[in-house]
């Protein structure tokens, strides 16, 4: 079998934009397999989906006629690659504004929490070891990065993680306010072109987001058991 790894062009709050993203893996022969917020995993298959459909229901991982959405995604959004309800489509805008903070992260005091516990406190932690309690224990030209190099690498990576974060919900504000202008229309919310690049950028860096996290990490234990 041959898999494709698709970054999303579109977010998932472009309800026909979405869909249309997977009929078009479709019609090259590929099958969603697995969806998360920012890529999607496709299989090459003989009888690829004639239509995909989506619903949002924040408090329940089934549809109510029983279907077993495509896994991958953990906040309500359910995709099946059959023809849904017209009334999830109708209501998408309203449903999803109602809940908007299950829909994506979207809470900034929590993101800054998260990135001060798990980004900035080890960091200073780190700092405060290789500053004044490792030189006590053991000879410091023994670290095989020089501090005045790890000091500026470790804090242009916890900015790198925080800016993408940051991008990322500055980008969910867009789409959320598009989703309310949208309501009066009865149309569900469209991205504009000119937002469309910016999208695709903000999921190519979330996707790889755990790259800057895996170097500060490596960063942390190589400085402390060298």
């Amino acid at each position: 079998m041959t898999y494709k790894f698709v970054i999303h062009p579109v977010d998932l709050q472009d309800h026909d934009g979405f869909l249309s993203f997977l009929s078009h893996y479709a019609g090259q022969g590929y099958q969603a397999v697995r969806i998360h917020r920012s890529f999607t995993l496709f299989r090459r298959t003989d009888t690829p989906p004639a239509q995909y459909s989506m619903a949002f229901c924040p408090r329940t991982d089934r549809l109510a006629d029983g279907l077993q959405p495509i896994p991958g995604l953990h906040n309500g959004i359910l995709i099946v690659p059959q023809a849904g309800s017209p009334a999830a489509r109708e209501t998408w805008n309203q449903t999803v504004v109602a809940d908007y903070a299950a829909f994506v992260p979207y809470n900034l005091i929590s993101l800054l929490s998260k990135i001060i516990r798990f980004l900035v406190l080890p960091v200073v932690v780190l700092s405060v070891f290789l500053s004044f309690v490792k030189p006590i224990l053991q000879d410091t030209a023994s670290l095989p990065i020089p501090q005045a190099v790890l000091y500026p690498l470790l804090l242009f990576l916890v900015a790198w993680v925080f800016a993408i974060d940051l991008f990322a919900y500055g980008i969910n504000t867009v789409h959320r306010t598009g989703l309310r202008q949208a309501i009066p229309s009865g149309r569900p919310y469209a991205t504009s072109p000119s937002l469309r690049p910016l999208v695709l950028l903000k999921n190519g860096l979330m996707t790889f987001r755990f790259l800057p996290l895996l170097l500060i990490w490596g960063l942390l234990l190589v400085s402390l058991f060298a």
